[in-house]
């Protein structure tokens, strides 16, 4: 949806890519579970960022399909401002929730 040139080849091409991506969930399931109390600092940033990250990337498509820009792109440098474009709108989605979720705890009577 994003690039002029499409390219009919498979993301994960052989098995030992697909291993290597199980491995590192497993990894990372194991991290969790662990309960380290060192590692909950890394994985909660971690956990902030692949949100910021995909919700972005989501905005951003959004806007780029919108403006009609879909199947143009040739370099990186010019998903740039949809990608900026969709953090900003990222930014505002999270702090509409919270703000709505605010008013409604205070609405409700709640202490937290």
């Amino acid at each position: 949806a994003v690039w002029r040139e499409q390219s009919d080849r498979a993301p994960v091409q052989q098995f030992g890519d697909v291993l290597r991506l199980w491995l590192i969930a497993i990894a990372l399931i194991a991290l969790v579970l662990w309960q380290a109390p060192f590692l909950y600092g890394p994985l909660a940033l971690g956990s902030v960022a692949g949100v910021l990250m995909l919700l972005s990337m989501v905005n951003g498509l959004l806007v780029l399909l919108a403006r009609g820009r879909h199947n143009r792109m040739t370099h990186w440098r010019e998903i740039g401002p949809y990608l900026a474009i969709g953090l900003l709108m990222c930014v505002l989605e999270i702090a509409g929730i919270d703000l709505l979720r605010n008013a409604l705890t205070k609405s409700m009577g709640l202490p937290f």
